[in-house]
């Protein structure tokens, strides 16, 4: 279903294009079938629940690496060509807030680099990576655009988060 939709896109001469937010999860099942991948408490809850999902990866450990180029191998295989990546500046703070559950902790920043480099890795050169909320400019060279302001909602409010982010 997911290739013919990315198919149907391409026949009216369109780019298939897919939101994730490719750090969380909250499909309880995905986490289970992918053991070591995310980040959880001695007690075995989650270690980070934020705008992401229930779950947030591990960026410290080869399992992340290898989950992550799955999963985008998967959405080029289906045909997708765009990916917009929301919530990438929460996905560093969480990461920050997570270190003390990291199996093998370290800089933040250094590590969404990593997870960024092997999603890159997965698509290849030539599809499109927008990377959203914010600037993500930790990840500037892997990300072929950026949408810098918030949501854009009506009314006053959201005239003002599209004027700030002009």
């Amino acid at each position: 279903a997911e290739a013919a939709l990315a198919a149907a896109i391409k026949s009216f001469g369109l780019t298939p294009g897919i939101w994730i937010a490719p750090h969380g999860q909250s499909n309880e099942e995905v986490v289970r079938k992918t053991p070591g991948v995310f980040m959880f408490k001695p007690d075995g809850t989650s270690a980070s629940v934020s705008w992401e999902g229930k779950f947030l990866v591990d960026p410290s450990v080869p399992a992340t690496m290898d989950y992550l180029k799955k999963l985008f191998t998967m959405m080029t295989d289906w045909g997708y060509e765009y990916f917009k990546f929301d919530g990438q500046p929460d996905v560093i703070e969480e990461f920050r807030k997570a270190k003390p559950f990291m199996k093998n902790p370290g800089d933040a920043v250094e590590l969404y680099r990593k997870t960024i480099a092997a999603i890159r890795e997965a698509v290849g050169p030539n599809r499109y990576l927008l990377g959203c909320w914010g600037t993500p400019v930790e990840a500037g060279d892997y990300m072929n655009g950026s949408r810098p302001g918030g949501d854009i909602v009506l009314g006053w409010s959201g005239f003002q988060s599209a004027l700030d982010a002009t």
